[in-house]
């Protein structure tokens, strides 16, 4: 009977182990999984793990929880925050932007009779400011000055190896740094018939430095200069739209 027992309580316990062997070869594997998933992510994707972004709540319930608003109160509790390093704040320019003609030197990348709208958001200085080379300043030059523009460094691999062989152009030639091109923009001018601005400016935009930290669907350009442009078209202050925090360490972060 003990011998019979034993082989019941052994089988059982065989049968056990490999069970538990089996779920952590799993867990293994998955998290293994993960972390090059993870890996992977973090190259075609660049991101500091000490920034940390603030938006409005899509609903916001007013003056009962504090508001959604992110004007200048919240931005200074923002960086008041334990472990913030430094608070800067993004708007995105409300006025349409077209570029109807390419910058000089690309006139083979642009389709004949092509008009670009642009998307344009304004960021602090300080978010980019290690990106930028000396002698090229990324500041509000006032009216008439060429305005200087940072691009998401990943745009140049997405037009080179998927915009240009769609529209048929050639690719960016070996080499090549954009950094200095200019391009001339029409400001309130829309594609979109009947969406134009009373009043459309004619700019200038001067590309300064390529960063991982601004978006890759828009141009950013000072936020200086965003507000700038709105009040020339007339249009009202929303405040921010959001805003990014460098936390002092990565552990920072969560909190």
């Amino acid at each position: 009977v003990a011998l019979a027992i034993l082989r019941v309580v052994f089988g059982a316990a065989a049968l056990d182990a490999a069970v538990a062997a089996l779920g952590a070869a799993a867990l293994v594997l998955f998290v293994g999984l993960g972390l090059g998933v993870g890996d992977a992510a973090r190259r075609l994707f660049p991101a500091d793990d000490r920034l940390v972004e603030a938006v409005p709540a899509g609903v916001s319930l007013g003056g009962l929880l504090g508001g959604g608003r992110l004007d200048e109160a919240t931005l200074a509790r923002l960086a008041a925050l334990p472990g913030v390093e430094a608070a800067w704040p993004r708007q995105a320019l409300q006025v349409p932007v077209a570029a109807p003609e390419p910058p000089r030197g690309l006139e083979g990348a642009w389709a004949p009779g092509m008009t670009v709208q642009i998307p344009v958001v304004g960021i602090d200085p300080g978010l980019v400011a290690a990106d930028l080379r000396p002698g090229l300043p990324f500041a509000d030059p006032g009216e008439g000055g060429a305005i200087p523009v940072v691009l998401s460094r990943r745009l140049l691999e997405i037009y080179d190896k998927t915009i240009a062989p769609t529209w048929g152009a050639p690719g960016l030639p070996r080499g090549f740094d954009p950094v200095g091109l200019e391009l001339p923009l029409r400001v309130g001018l829309s594609i979109v018939p009947g969406r134009s601005e009373a009043r459309v400016l004619d700019v200038r935009v001067r590309l300064v430095a390529l960063s991982d930290r601004v978006p890759l669907y828009a141009m950013a350009v000072p936020l200086a200069t965003v507000r700038r442009l709105h009040a020339a078209c007339g249009r009202p202050d929303h405040g921010y739209g959001q805003v990014t925090l460098l936390c002092a360490r990565p552990d920072d972060a969560p909190a």
